[in-house]
């Protein structure tokens, strides 16, 4: 998953949910508004994945990021880093969390970012355009377009 700020207060997000054999199959992108906090945004992307994995039946995860505030958060606690409402959602990531029966939450270097993680950006990307032209991508589906599917060939 991939998170960036687009500007004060708004965060695009990108998640991609790949097999075991590194085959894509679910790309999903969103943005949200109101938080001027990058812990927030990695949260909701998150819950994101989380709730994809769910219904595909998924029971074991490595979920990978480059954001190591939030690896800490969701593996050693500390939630008084979040805000109410961040914090709602932390905790039914939680549960959600005690369903599986796997999970493994890693930190990956900005700079060593796979092709996967490339095409979390693009989502991101996508996530700005539908910010800019709201019309055109109603109820903001999942997004297969060009660029992703490029990626997939390349994976």
């Amino acid at each position: 998953m991939d998170v960036s700020q687009i500007e004060e207060g708004t965060w695009g997000l990108g998640v991609i949910i790949c097999n075991s054999d590194g085959q894509i199959m679910e790309v999903k992108s969103n943005w949200m508004v109101g938080e001027n906090n990058l812990l927030p945004a990695e949260t909701m992307a998150m819950k994101i994945g989380l709730y994809i994995s769910s219904d595909k039946d998924i029971k074991r995860l490595r979920i990978k990021l480059d954001c190591l505030e939030f690896v800490k958060l969701m593996n050693h606690g500390g939630d008084y880093l979040l805000t109410t409402s961040t914090r709602r959602i932390c905790h039914r990531m939680v549960k959600m969390k005690q369903q599986l029966q796997k999970i493994d939450i890693v930190q990956i270097p900005r700079e060593k970012k796979k092709t996967k993680h490339e095409a979390a950006r693009i989502c991101v990307s996508k996530s700005i355009e539908n910010i800019n032209n709201p019309d055109k991508h109603k109820n903001n589906r999942p997004l297969e377009d060009k660029s992703i599917m490029g990626l997939k060939a390349q994976l």
